[in-house]
C-alpha cells in the first residue's frame, strides 16, 4: 500500500489495540502485516503518537501495554432546588387529587334567597357569618364576643441573626470584623505583577530575577520603576531634647545610685536650723529722717 493511502495512525494504533495487539512492537507489527510498507521514520511516529494519546487519555499504559479507555457513561444533571419526594402508590380505583380549588359547576341549581331581605334576615345571616369566622363565639344559645389575641410580632425579612454565645472566662473582648472586603489603602506602593512561567528565554530569566530581588528587599518597585536601596533609613528622631550619653564606669568603680531630677522634698523630722537673725531677702533702704531748725524748736 502507498504511503499516501495510509490511514492516520491513531485509527491504524486503535485497531492494532482492538485486535488484542497491545504493547508497542505487537502494534507495529500488526500495521505492518496489514498495511504494508510503513513510511520513513515509523517507529519515531508510533512512538510520539502513543505518547500524545496516552497524555490525552485516550489510552491507558500498564505493565508495559496500551489499553483503550471505556468511556464512563455520562451522568443525570440534576435540576435547580430539593428534588421532589417519592409518592406513595394509591390503592387501585382512587383518583388522585387536582392541586387547587375545584372549579364550581355551572349546572347545579341555585340556592334561594330568603324573601324577607329585612332586618330579620340580617339578624339572622351576621351573626351566623361572624360566628364562621371567629369574631363570635356561640355558648348555651348565647352569641358571645371573642378576646382577641394579640398579633404575634411580625418577622423581618431576610435570615434572623445567629445568637452569640457567652464569652469564655478569661477571654478578651475583641471588635467584631466589619462586614466585606477592607478597603485598599490608596497609600500603599502598588504590588509587583507576577512573572510569567520561564520557557528559558531571556525575558523570562530577567522577570523570574527581578521579582526574586523585588521579594528579597534588595531591589524597590515603584511606579514600575525598580531602584536599589543604597542606606537603610535613618531612625526617626523622638520629640525633646536627646539624653546624654553616660559615661562608661571604670572597672572597679562602685554603681552609684542616679540623683533624681527635681527639688528634693524637705524632710518633717530633721532638725530646725538655728536663724542668724538675718532678714530674709534684699534689706530695705534706710530714708533719712528731716532735719528741725533750732529756731523753731526755740
Amino acid at each position: 500500500m502507498a504511503t499516501e493511502e495510509l490511514p492516520p495512525y491513531p485509527q491504524m494504533i486503535l485497531e492494532a489495540i482492538e485486535s488484542l495487539k497491545i504493547d508497542k512492537s505487537s502494534i507495529s507489527k500488526y500495521m505492518e502485516t496489514k498495511y504494508g510498507e510503513m513510511p520513513q521514520g515509523h517507529s519515531d511516529q508510533l512512538t510520539t503518537h502513543l505518547a500524545k494519546m496516552t497524555a490525552s487519555g485516550e489510552l491507558l499504559f500498564v505493565n508495559n501495554n496500551y489499553l483503550r479507555r471505556i468511556p464512563e457513561p455520562p451522568t443525570a444533571k440534576r435540576g435547580r432546588g430539593r428534588p421532589p419526594k417519592a409518592k406513595e402508590p394509591l390503592p387501585p380505583g382512587i383518583t388522585p387529587r387536582s392541586r387547587g380549588r375545584p372549579r364550581k359547576d355551572t349546572n347545579a341549581p341555585k340556592k334561594p334567597k330568603p324573601s324577607d331581605g329585612g332586618y330579620s334576615y340580617q339578624l339572622a345571616t351576621h351573626p351566623a357569618k361572624m360566628t364562621a369566622s371567629g369574631e363570635l363565639l356561640f355558648a348555651n344559645n348565647n352569641d358571645l364576643r371573642r378576646i382577641s389575641e394579640p398579633a404575634p410580632a411580625k418577622r423581618g425579612p431576610g435570615r434572623p441573626p445567629k445568637g452569640k454565645g457567652p464569652l469564655t472566662p478569661g477571654a478578651g473582648l475583641l471588635a467584631p470584623r466589619p462586614r466585606g472586603r477592607p478597603r485598599k489603602d490608596p497609600n500603599a506602593p502598588p504590588a509587583p505583577k507576577k512573572p510569567k512561567p520561564s520557557s528559558g528565554g531571556h525575558s523570562d530569566q530577567l522577570a523570574t530575577h527581578l521579582a526574586k530581588m523585588t521579594g528579597t528587599g534588595e531591589h524597590v518597585f515603584v511606579n514600575n520603576y525598580f531602584g536599589r536601596i543604597s542606606e537603610p533609613a535613618p531612625a526617626k528622631r523622638g520629640r525633646g531634647r536627646p539624653p546624654k550619653a553616660k559615661k562608661p564606669l571604670s572597672p572597679g568603680a562602685e554603681l552609684l545610685v542616679p540623683r533624681p531630677r527635681g527639688r528634693p522634698r524637705k524632710d518633717p523630722n530633721a532638725p530646725s536650723v538655728l536663724k542668724t537673725g538675718r532678714p530674709r531677702g534684699r534689706p530695705r533702704k534706710v530714708r533719712p529722717q528731716p532735719v528741725q531748725n533750732a529756731a523753731v524748736e526755740a
